[in-house]
């Protein structure tokens, strides 16, 4: 009996043991279902959440195609209303335009005024680089008439022709002279008060362009006149020594070009940027080799102008002008590069 009683009660232990661990596997399952639920739930606000995204980026899109739509509307409307040339700039939502004909300071406010407009008044370096930046596509080596101009009745007093505030000059060092009048050059829009009211100065450079215009017509080969030195231009696409191209250009009766003034550097500058913007071109300067310190030019002329970069010429020998930024640069005569023929007579 004792080893019945035994068993039977090691059964009942077993039986409590088994209802603990069904418990126990009851609660797991729930904590597994409650873990399911939560997860079903996140999954459906992360659902959600990508649907909301969705949304979104199709709101960006539709935004981003409206603006391009917009955008292209302004593109389409600004081409129309530039097709007379006029340029516009959207901080002082204002339209301008430069007119490449000489004029008088008054003819010039007469002539704005005939258009619905006036002189240029500028108010802010950001206008003024935009102005300056226009100018160039017109000529980057002349003067433009702007708006400024001194008030007698009132001291002599500087004043915009529109009557707006004179909140922004631009000067060179030393400017503001005993003259009424202001213009602007391109290369960096310096305001000079240059001229008097009737100066004619941008006529003669205009009846002097017509000069240069009418004798090119008068050679098919390319040469380019300039009254001023009563010579004749060209600038070769075509890679030589330096030597090479002295004997080049002597075989056109001509010589590699000599420049005496700023004038005419200016002239070489501008022709030689005709042919490449980033290029080097032999000009007619080389070291004297009898005097290491001194330069001469190959037609025997003095030489009373120069143009050197910073810190040239070094130890090199010939003399080459880059037409980026206009400096001269002394090279080994080996170097090739394209050359700029002169000639002091029609061929």
């Amino acid at each position: 009996m004792g080893k019945i009683a035994k068993l039977e009660a090691d059964l009942v232990d077993g039986r409590e043991r088994d209802r603990e661990l069904e418990r126990k596997i009851a609660e797991t399952k729930r904590k597994n279902d409650d873990l399911e639920a939560q997860l079903s739930e996140q999954n459906t606000e992360v659902r959600d959440g990508k649907a909301k995204i969705g949304e979104l980026e199709g709101k960006i899109n539709a935004l981003q195609s409206k603006n391009f739509d917009l955008e292209t509307q302004i593109d389409r409307t600004m081409t129309f209303l530039k097709r007379d040339g006029w340029s516009y700039l959207a901080k002082t939502a204002s339209w301008y335009k430069v007119i490449d004909q000489g004029m008088t300071f008054d003819e010039a406010v007469a002539y704005c005024a005939s258009r619905k407009s006036h002189l240029v008044s500028i108010h802010s370096q950001e206008e003024n680089d935009f102005v300056c930046e226009l100018a160039k596509t017109v000529d980057s080596l002349n003067w433009f008439w702007i708006g400024l101009k001194r008030n007698p009745n009132k001291g002599n007093a500087l004043e915009w022709t529109d009557g707006s505030a004179v909140d922004f000059t631009n000067w060179r060092s030393g400017e503001q002279d005993s003259y009424t009048h202001a213009a602007s050059k391109n290369s960096d829009l310096e305001t000079q008060i240059q001229f008097e009211r009737e100066n004619k100065t941008a006529e003669i450079m205009k009846l002097q362009a017509d000069l240069n215009r009418t004798m090119n017509l008068l050679d098919p080969g390319g040469w380019s006149y300039l009254a001023k030195t009563a010579s004749w231009y060209k600038a070769f696409d075509q890679w030589m020594t330096f030597d090479d191209a002295v004997a080049y250009c002597a075989s056109r009766k001509g010589h590699l070009v000599t420049i005496h003034s700023q004038e005419e550097h200016d002239f070489i500058w501008k022709l030689a940027r005709t042919v490449r913007w980033h290029s080097s071109f032999w000009i007619g300067l080389k070291r004297n080799p009898n005097r290491e310190d001194a330069f001469e030019w190959t037609d025997g002329s003095s030489v009373d102008f120069t143009n050197w970069r910073v810190e040239e010429p070094d130890s090199y020998t010939h003399a080459a002008l880059w037409s980026g930024h206009g400096k001269w640069g002394a090279y080994a005569p080996t170097n090739l590069y394209r050359f700029i023929c002169k000639m002091s007579s029609q061929f």
